[in-house]
């Protein structure tokens, strides 16, 4: 079966009609009749997906469903149903699932965004009743019929939200003989609705969870069903605790595989659930910092602009202030460009070597006195506090290019610059931003006491020491002193900070995404201290030096490599090269080059 998407632009139906022709002799009588199709679908869209109900699937050529068969069973596959393209893997899933689910013979299963109902169907004859559940209607009718072409009849498949169904339906459950829940989320994971009714139902020991993306939105969910009933708000059931984790390789061309976990009741104590919500703490970055290809921005008319003039005069008032400072910039000491350039570097590294690398992605740990320091660092660079800053920079790699993201640079390199300052955020960036986990900068005393005292750390640190130092250690004029480091540092610093945003994502090669809109751009990595090689950033958030190639342009890895010579850095983290160049193999632009 081949799906085609097709953006029909401003073209008439018989235009449309043209192409469909073409496209029905291309793969019966062309080149793409090697792929010897069943089916051939289109569907006509002006959204990046949608489903049958939203723009109906248009069959051009040969059978309305497909027929695939699996562990003896025979499943029948529609056009907005998902199952799994390599048969033989599947197979190895399935037997998997069924053999960690062996101890729970006989009962109630719950399948969970149960698709065509493979895994309910081929789980039937050790259950006693399997009920699934899918959000996508054709997928449903698809598994009913394939329960009855297999003669299985103790499956039931509902349709709808898993967050709406399952909450209703699980206080009507009888538990006689034991529940056990399967599920197998996309990418974005389980609904925390969904995880919350698994969690308070008791008569649930052991819950099975196929993850197609691990350390992405499932993290939060595994969070979820392992941390203390009193850690997130209406969870009052007992909480599981992993027992057993198996990588299924369904695709051996690549380096990605399926892992299947297997989760089972536990009670532990108030020692224990502090514990976990350290070590929860810790893993937080592998969630909230990764793209989420599961986003869909929301259809219809745009958000007006609401211009916070505030701002805007504020901005005007700074940038002014800096050309004054660029002009009396010949006229000041040596010793004063040196201070000048000091508290540049200290900024930047707030920004760079804190907010982003440390507490945005966890690309390595500090010690306390290395965080203090990048606290009081970002709090001269005055760029909002390192909670905020962590959380919008999260938004940012989550919905990249987006409505959520804070400064998408799809609305041009002006609003991904500046003027994402000087408007009212867009209410998908409030929205989205207020859903994401946060727990490990909340956990991190440095980062709320910054937090709590931000407007006088900044006015201490970006305005009165700045200007103070030169002004009584060498008698340097107070207009000087303000004006040069305090003014134009901070104007040039906060201009560096942008060009990321703007520069980085409009101008330069990919060579490790092609798919992705921001770039290596050599010339923001030399004025951001090493944070221009964007494209490679966002392809690998968490490599601690953002860059292929260690330090060159990239003052902030050689000072994170010098506080680990100290002692006052660990853990960074770091892609191999086999896993750099399979990527640039697989999705680069061709313009890599090694070394």
């Amino acid at each position: 079966m081949a799906i085609v998407y097709f953006h029909p632009q401003n073209l008439r139906p018989e235009d449309i009609g043209i192409h469909k022709a073409a496209l029905v002799e291309y793969f019966t009588q062309g080149p793409g009749a090697v792929c010897q199709l069943d089916s051939l679908y289109f569907q006509e869209s002006t959204m990046t997906r949608c489903s049958n109900e939203q723009s109906p699937y248009q069959l051009l050529y040969g059978q309305p469903h497909i027929f695939e068969e699996v562990l003896g069973f025979k499943f029948r596959i529609s056009a907005d149903s998902f199952f799994q393209v390599n048969r033989g893997a599947a197979e190895a899933l399935y037997k998997t699932v069924a053999e960690l689910n062996r101890a729970c013979v006989g009962g109630t299963l719950l399948d969970v965004c149960c698709g065509t109902g493979a895994i309910g169907i081929s789980l039937s004859p050790q259950m006693e009743r399997v009920i699934g559940i899918e959000l996508i209607e054709q997928a449903v009718e698809d598994a009913k019929c394939n329960a009855a072409l297999n003669r299985v009849h103790n499956c039931e498949f509902l349709s709808g939200k898993a967050e709406v169904v399952l909450p209703n339906m699980m206080p009507t459950l009888n538990s006689d003989g034991g529940l056990t829940a399967v599920v197998n989320p996309s990418r974005a994971g389980l609904h925390y609705r969904v995880v919350r009714a698994l969690r308070n139902h008791p008569a649930i020991r052991r819950l099975v969870y196929i993850s197609c993306k691990p350390d992405g939105e499932a993290m939060r969910n595994f969070r979820e069903l392992c941390c203390g009933s009193g850690f997130k708000r209406k969870i009052t059931g007992e909480a599981f605790k992993p027992t057993v984790a198996v990588p299924v390789d369904l695709f051996p061309h690549t380096t990605h595989c399926e892992l299947v976990l297997v989760f089972e009741r536990y009670c532990i104590g108030n020692k224990e659930t502090v514990t976990s919500m350290k070590a929860m703490a810790e893993t937080t970055t592998t969630t909230e910092d990764v793209y989420d290809d599961a986003y869909e921005e929301k259809q219809g008319p745009k958000s007006p602009l609401q211009i916070v003039w505030r701002n805007v005069l504020l901005m005007t008032v700074l940038h002014i202030g800096a050309l004054y400072g660029l002009k009396l910039l010949p006229s000041v000491s040596f010793l004063t460009l040196i201070w000048t350039g000091v508290c540049f570097m200290v900024s930047a590294l707030g920004i760079t070597a804190g907010a982003h690398r440390l507490w945005s992605h966890r690309s390595y740990k500090a010690s306390f006195p290395l965080r203090i320091f990048l606290a009081v660092a970002n709090s001269m660079a005055f760029q909002n506090d390192v909670y905020e800053w962590a959380r919008d920079h999260r938004a940012h790699h989550k919905f990249s290019e987006t409505d959520a993201d804070p400064h998408n640079a799809r609305r041009g390199f002006f609003f991904a610059h500046i003027g994402w300052l000087l408007v009212r955020k867009h209410p998908e960036v409030i929205a989205k931003g207020r859903k994401l986990e946060l727990t490990d900068l909340k956990a991190d005393w440095v980062v709320m006491f910054q937090r709590r005292h931000y407007k006088l750390s900044v006015v201490v640190m970006c305005f009165l020491f700045p200007t103070l130092v030169p002004w009584y250690f060498w008698e340097e004029s107070f207009l000087n002193s303000y004006f040069v480091p305090c003014l134009l540092r901070y104007t040039v610093v906060l201009n560096a900070t942008w060009l990321v945003n703007s520069a980085a994502h409009m101008w330069g090669m990919r060579p490790y995404d092609n798919s992705i809109n921001p770039r290596e751009n050599k010339f923001v990595a030399f004025s951001a201290i090493g944070e221009g090689f964007h494209n490679y950033h966002h392809t690998f958030p968490h490599d601690y030096a953002t860059s292929e190639f260690g330090s060159r342009l990239n003052l902030t890895k050689a000072f994170i490599d010098i506080m680990c010579f100290f002692g006052l850095a660990k853990d960074c983290k770091r892609v191999t090269h086999e896993t750099i160049i399979a990527r640039v193999q697989r999705t680069g632009d061709g313009s890599h080059k090694s070394g």
